[in-house]
């Protein structure tokens, strides 16, 4: 069994299409994938609602606990291999965390690079790369996701933080509620922490957060709103 048939979406495929060769069956697990691809974008749509409106009533709740950062980014990218690889995208890693423990949510945090990792690879060309690095600088756990994709203009770099604001050029490049970097920015931001741009037309994008490397005792001051 291949890598590709493991994932959701390859086991659709390979349910219809496995020991069959014929034009039928080609289609209907063609268009079974497809379903499965606007049911998936569908969910993504409604889980932003969601956090975006827990986020906007004050009732979002970070749930600290001990993250092992490493770990955590391998996790991640691991889980957008698929959509890198149906693009023949590269993805790099940079870490330099030495195995490092911070004290945050790990569910939140997973949640903000999947956003980043899941953009840089749609903005990425085809055959391009992504790269994801980490260090723990100045008492931060700091994170940057690069792509080599078009870039965003210098008049959005502000624009594209705010709920259901997108850059003009993505708007007709890849389909997205305009939730996700809002999203993103929110979250870091109850870590205490910042989110930033870097980009210029035709050389790429960089994302890069940083949150406070925190002792259980501090947490008793991170902001829960």
């Amino acid at each position: 069994m291949t890598q590709a048939s493991r994932t959701p979406r390859g086991t659709v495929v390979a349910a219809v299409a496995f020991d069959a060769q014929t034009d039928a069956v080609t289609r209907t697990a063609t268009a079974l994938a497809r379903r499965y691809d606007m049911d998936l974008h569908l969910v993504s749509v409604v889980e932003d609602l969601l956090v975006a409106s827990a986020l906007d009533s004050g009732s979002a709740v970070l749930e600290f606990q001990p993250v092992q950062v490493d770990s955590l980014i391998r996790g991640a990218v691991a889980l957008v291999d698929e959509l890198a690889a149906a693009k023949q995208i590269t993805l790099d890693l940079e870490l330099n965390t030495s195995d490092s423990v911070v004290w945050a949510d790990p569910f939140r945090l997973r949640q903000v690079l999947l956003n980043l990792l899941s953009n840089a690879v749609k903005f990425a060309p085809r055959r391009g790369r992504v790269v994801t690095a980490a260090t723990i600088s100045h008492g931060n756990f700091v994170v940057s996701v690069t792509d080599d994709g078009p870039g965003i203009p210098e008049a959005d770099h502000e624009r594209i933080f705010r709920k259901y604001s997108r850059s003009q050029a993505a708007s007709a490049r890849v389909p997205g509620s305009g939730l996700g970097l809002y999203i993103a920015q929110s979250l870091i931001r109850l870590h205490s922490g910042s989110l930033t741009l870097v980009s210029e037309l035709g050389l790429g994008s960089t994302f890069t957060f940083a949150i406070p490397v925190r002792q259980r005792q501090d947490l008793e001051a991170v902001p829960q709103a």
